[in-house]
């Protein structure tokens, strides 16, 4: 047996028949009467029936996610204020790799020029040293110094 088709003149209600909710009673009213043919409705009015259908629709959906847009705009305002925070904190940290980095260059330039000092230094000290070949270890003594003068004599 084919299924049945379904009854063409079957009278329901606008609202029902789109599952929309939130519609006055006066616009239920005005949907049935023109559905039941009591009243010809132009396109201008229908039209505008179905922008203020719409209207209410949104609204009440607008209604039913505004607590959640309003704390995703919360978390959102929190995110920024931490972003600002992190962009201020990596300013400051630049600034004192900055100063760091001048300070660290600075005491390079003066280790190298220590380090050169001294080579200095050392070079000069070993040009002025006698060398004597041909003493026994330990003939000195006690003092050194007096063995050396004794012997340049």
């Amino acid at each position: 047996m084919p299924p049945k088709k379904p009854n063409k003149k079957a009278k329901v209600p606008l609202n029902e028949s789109i599952g929309l909710s939130g519609v006055s009673d006066t616009q239920a009213a005005e949907e049935n009467a023109m559905e039941s043919g009591a009243s010809q409705v132009n396109h201008s009015e229908l039209s505008v029936l179905i922008r203020s259908i719409i209207r209410e629709e949104i609204g009440a959906a607008f209604e039913k996610f505004q607590p959640q847009l309003d704390a995703l705009k919360g978390e959102l305002d929190s995110c920024c204020q931490k972003l600002g925070d992190m962009e201020e904190g990596i300013t400051d940290m630049d600034c004192r790799v900055a100063i760091l980095e001048t300070a660290n260059d600075n005491l390079m330039n003066e280790n190298k020029e220590f380090k050169d000092k001294i080579e200095r230094m050392e070079i000069q000290s070993r040009t002025f040293n006698l060398r004597v070949i041909g003493l026994k270890t330990d003939i000195e003594k006690s003092d050194p110094i007096a063995f050396v003068t004794n012997f340049l004599k």
